[in-house]
């Protein structure tokens, strides 16, 4: 592994460490138990931040995201909604899916366009063999995620419609999504 490789692949462990958290974060705008407050988060991402030294631009992506991890959704709202990127537009519509505002979520999810993390977690779910080959197929029609698909998913799930997908894989299946984007952005 070349020495770029080694330090993307701790920056992002390290981030991973410093966001876990007990359980998956709830689909909704539910707030987990035993969370690191706002003030904790800016202190541990400063120090993340200046032992890996990344673009300056990913700073408040990391900073969103940590708080999206977190059920600080309102906080990761005012960064991502400031972020012009694609990357900052996918975790906009990941916060909004959980707010739920499903057909906000829709509108930042294709203001993304086409996107590595697509790729990345099309193939992670593949590998980790968690779903049937139906719901791949369901979820990744062609071999691609389809974030509008999932956010219909998640709506039919919490409305409790009658076969709708359990909210344990749809977290799950929210988690793998998450981990996928930090992976494009420290890869």
């Amino acid at each position: 592994m070349s020495d770029h490789a080694h330090s993307v692949g701790a920056a992002g462990q390290a981030f991973f460490d410093l966001i876990q958290r007990s359980e998956l974060p709830s689909l909704g705008p539910e707030r987990g138990r035993s969370l690191l407050s706002t003030e904790q988060l800016d202190q541990a991402l400063d120090d993340w931040l200046a032992e890996f030294v990344l673009s300056k631009k990913l700073g408040p992506l990391f900073r969103s995201a940590a708080l999206f991890w977190h059920d600080h959704l309102d906080a990761s709202h005012t960064i991502s909604q400031s972020i012009r990127t694609p990357e900052g537009s996918l975790l906009h519509g990941m916060m909004h899916r959980r707010e739920p505002d499903y057909p906000n979520a829709k509108y930042w999810f294709s203001r993304a366009g086409h996107h590595a993390i697509e790729d990345v977690l099309s193939q992670r779910l593949k590998e980790e063999g968690r779903l049937d080959a139906h719901e791949m197929e369901r979820l990744v029609p062609g071999g691609l995620w389809d974030p509008h698909t999932f956010v219909d998913f998640v709506e039919a799930s919490l409305a409790g419609r009658p076969g709708a997908w359990s909210i344990d894989t749809l977290r799950y299946i929210q988690g793998v999504e998450f981990q996928s984007l930090i992976l494009c952005l420290v890869g």
